[in-house]
C-alpha cells in the first residue's frame, strides 16, 4: 500500500430513525444537532424506498436544513419521506478552536461527500463524479443505517495500483 495506516482517519457515525418529516423537524429541533441525514421515497426509476438525498447540517441545524427542503421540494413527493439522521462523535469530545469547529465541520463536509459519491441519490447533483481530493478516510456507519454500508472509504484510491497501476505487477511464485 501507498499509505500508512496511522495516516488514515476513521469517522464514526451513528444512524437514528426512520422519521417521517414532522417526527425528524421535533427530534433534532435543538440548537446543537448536526450532522448528515438522508432521505428515502419513492423514484420513478429507483422505485419505493430508494435513498433520495443526502445532505449535511453543518452550518445550520437539521431542523433547519429539512425546512428549507420543505419548503421547495418535499411536498411534491409520490409518497412519504422518511428521514435518517446520522451524528459524527466519538470518545473524546468535539472542541471549538478560536470559536469555530473546523475538525468537526470538515469531518461532516467529507462524511457527505464520501456518501453521496458511493451510494449516488438522484436528487444529489455535485459530489457524483467524484468525493475529490482527501487525505485517506474510513467512514464507519453505526446505529440505523438502513441502506448505506457499514464502511466507506477513500482507501480504493490510496492502493498501490491505483496510483502507479503500469508498475504494479501480480505476486508469482518465481523468483525472477
Amino acid at each position: 500500500m501507498s499509505f500508512e495506516a496511522k495516516s488514515i482517519e476513521a469517522i464514526e457515525i451513528v444512524w437514528d430513525g426512520p422519521y417521517d418529516f414532522e417526527q425528524a423537524i421535533k427530534k433534532s429541533d435543538q440548537d446543537e444537532d448536526y450532522g448528515v441525514y438522508q432521505l428515502y421515497g419513492t423514484h420513478l426509476i429507483f422505485g419505493s424506498d430508494a435513498i433520495l438525498y443526502i445532505g449535511k447540517a453543518r452550518d445550520r441545524t437539521f431542523s433547519v436544513r429539512l425546512k428549507e427542503h420543505k419548503k421547495y421540494w418535499v411536498d411534491w413527493e409520490a409518497s412519504k419521506l422518511q428521514i435518517y439522521l446520522g451524528r459524527i462523535g466519538g470518545l473524546k469530545p468535539a472542541r471549538a478552536v478560536k470559536g469555530e469547529w473546523r475538525d468537526w465541520e470538515t469531518q461532516i463536509d467529507r462524511v457527505e461527500r464520501l456518501l453521496v459519491y458511493y451510494c449516488a441519490p438522484p436528487y444529489n447533483s455535485s459530489g457524483l463524479n467524484g468525493f475529490g481530493k482527501m487525505k485517506p478516510t474510513i467512514l464507519m456507519n453505526y446505529g440505523v443505517r438502513h441502506r448505506l454500508p457499514f464502511e466507506v472509504s477513500t482507501l480504493y484510491d490510496c492502493g498501490e495500483y491505483a496510483m502507479n497501476p503500469k508498475d504494479w505487477k501480480a505476486y508469482t511464485t518465481s523468483s525472477t
